[in-house]
């Protein structure tokens, strides 16, 4: 299958930021060509050695909830409804090797991932972080 996907972020679409202006947006959206909404991490973000103000979408610290400041599960959920409804597909990115320490930490306690699972994302974020940082060093010589 061929399509256009176009990738949302709703903090960033409507002054808003949240779900229910994003819906307002759907019709034009359609009339684009648009077949698949595809938005990034939806979760709420950690607040422990947050970069800047806002913090990254990628420091998920809860991967059950949804981030409040887009709106509620219910709202989350009326929206998937009303993009079906237009025809359009929705994918929903989750990035489980980018997860903050505390997300981890819940799914342990919840049993979704094992402890062994979680250190092994931990490590690939932190060979991530060193990598990033490198390849910026090198730029700058």
């Amino acid at each position: 299958m061929q399509g256009n996907i176009y990738e949302v972020n709703v903090r960033q679409y409507t002054p808003e930021g949240t779900f229910n202006a994003f819906a307002k947006h759907l019709d034009r959206l359609k009339e684009m060509g648009v077949q698949t909404l595809w938005f990034m991490p939806l979760n709420p973000i950690s607040k422990k050695d947050r970069k800047g103000t806002l913090g990254s979408y990628y420091a998920v610290s809860s991967y059950t909830t949804i981030n409040p400041e887009f709106g509620t599960m219910t709202d989350w959920k009326n929206l998937v409804n009303t993009i079906h409804e237009k025809g359009m597909k929705v994918i929903s990115r989750e990035d489980w090797n980018k997860a903050a320490p505390a997300a981890l930490k819940e799914m342990i306690d919840k049993g979704r991932i094992t402890e062994a699972d979680a250190k092994g994302a931990q490590a690939f974020i932190e060979l991530a972080a060193w990598r990033i940082e490198s390849i910026s060093r090198d730029a700058l010589k």
